[in-house]
């Protein structure tokens, strides 16, 4: 568990120095949740990404046997 300590300080410097390293912390942390963000982000993109390539994959599949199946129609039908 961690410990907090209290730290209580009269002397400006210090104080300013204090204030100076809880600020550059918090906004560590505050970037460190945005960069979770983001990659969670650019996770879901990727995966969306998939599912199209495979989605649009599968339509030119489709499309091309449909067209190949009509010019076979379209030949044998010709032939008789």
């Amino acid at each position: 568990m961690k410990q907090l300590a209290c730290l209580f300080s009269t002397i400006k410097s210090t104080v300013i120095s204090y204030v100076t390293i809880f600020e550059i912390i918090w906004r560590q942390q505050e970037l460190y949740q945005q960069i979770s963000k983001f990659e969670q982000q650019i996770e879901t993109s990727e995966q969306v990404n998939k599912q199209l390539n495979e989605t649009i994959g599968n339509l030119r599949r489709t499309a091309i046997k449909i067209l190949a199946a009509n010019n076979a129609l379209f030949f044998v039908s010709e032939t008789y």
